[in-house]
This record gives C-alpha cells, sequence and structure tokens, in this order.
C-alpha cells in the first residue's frame, strides 16, 4: 500500500515538474518586442534681429541743420532682408546703417549669398561690412562677394568655405552698410537734379538689402 501511495507521489511530482518546465520554455521561447518612438527636432531661425535698434549715422551731424544726409526708413521685408530710404544733397554727404543679425535656431548657419537692388548707381557709392569683413555684390555677374569670396547666389546646398559662420542659438554678427554720394563732376551732378528721384534740394535713394544663409 505504501509502496503504492510511494509511487502516486513520485507520478504527481514528476507531472507536476513537466508543466513547470512547458510554461518555462513557453515563456523563455516568447518573442521580445520593443516598441520606441523618439522625436528629433531642430529649427531654422537666422534673422535680422528687430529687438535692437538699428544704428543710423549720417553725415547731418557734421553740419547742424544742413540736410545732407537723412535716413528717412530702414524696414525689415523678412527675416533676412531690410529696406532702407534716404536723402543725400551732394558729393561727400553719407548715411550709414548697423543692422544685428542673430542665429537662434539650433542649426549652425553660413552666409550664403547677398544681393541689393541699388548696384552700380550713377551718384551713390554702397560700402558693407558683414562680421567685420568686406561684403559686396557684383551685379555684372549676378552674385554677392564675402571678403573675396564668392557666394553661391543660389543659396542652394552649402556656402563657399571661408564665408561667414554663424554658432547655433547664440551666433551674432553686424550688417554695416554705408551710402556716400560720389565725387561727380559737374555735369554729371547737374544731370542728378534732373532726375525723377532728385526733389526739394535733395537726391532720394532707396535699397533692399537680401542675405542668404544655408547649415553649415
Amino acid at each position: 500500500m505504501n509502496e503504492k501511495k510511494s509511487k502516486n507521489i513520485i507520478i504527481i511530482a514528476l507531472c507536476i515538474t513537466l508543466i513547470f518546465m512547458g510554461v518555462g520554455f513557453s515563456l523563455l521561447s516568447q518573442q521580445l518586442n520593443i516598441n520606441a518612438t523618439a522625436t528629433v527636432t531642430s529649427t531654422w531661425n537666422v534673422h535680422f534681429d528687430d529687438a535692437t535698434p538699428i544704428a543710423i549715422v549720417d553725415s547731418t551731424a557734421a553740419d547742424a541743420g544742413a540736410n545732407q544726409g537723412k535716413s528717412t526708413a530702414a524696414t525689415y521685408d523678412s527675416n533676412t532682408a531690410a529696406t532702407v530710404a534716404f536723402t543725400l544733397v551732394k558729393p561727400g554727404d553719407f548715411v550709414e546703417y548697423t543692422f544685428k543679425i542673430d542665429n537662434t535656431g539650433s542649426i549652425n548657419a553660413a552666409l550664403s549669398s547677398f544681393s541689393a537692388t541699388l548696384n552700380n548707381d550713377t551718384y551713390i557709392e554702397r560700402t558693407a561690412t558683414i562680421g567685420g569683413s568686406t561684403l559686396s555684390y557684383d551685379a555684372d555677374n549676378g552674385y554677392g562677394i564675402y571678403n573675396g569670396v564668392n557666394l553661391n547666389a543660389a543659396a542652394a546646398t552649402a556656402a563657399p568655405a571661408g564665408t561667414l559662420k554663424l554658432a547655433n542659438t547664440s551666433g551674432t554678427t553686424n550688417l554695416v552698410v554705408r551710402y556716400t554720394f560720389k565725387d561727380v563732376d559737374s555735369d554729371t551732378f547737374a544731370n542728378m537734379t534732373n532726375s525723377d528721384n532728385y526733389a526739394d534740394g535733395a537726391y532720394t535713394v532707396t535699397d533692399t538689402l537680401i542675405l542668404g544663409f544655408v547649415q553649415d
């Protein structure tokens, strides 16, 4: 009787063991699935700093009361385009604007193009610097020039090596543009006074400056 009972106990124990082994094998053989979702965000934000006043210097400071050089407007058309308007009276008069440009995005940026609407003007000379280096526009060939380096006017993929760089989140620089009445001869000056842009003893000038930046 005891022998039969012992066999039954052994059989039950073996059955329980087999059940546990089966469950354990099932757990071990299950496929492990891990679902994860990640979001990577980046921002592009290179722009004229409209919170910083545009600094303006003109030649009236040298002769108070005379309308030698006077700005009448400086506005932002977009993040990287600005329009200036001013009057000049005679050779040597000037108006100078200083704009601040910031990169507050998360992507490094590089200057890739520069263009303007006032080019090869008979009476006005424009000089510009950005980051302290010369910036000009070749109207004949249609591209900007930064410190002697031809920029990519299309601003398609990359900026030429050696051009201005603005670090992400904190990059900043100044664009300084000066307009000077050229030292023209008397005949040229007389022609200017008969032009559509001359009225009330002053020559009115407008110019739109457009900068291009690409990811660095």
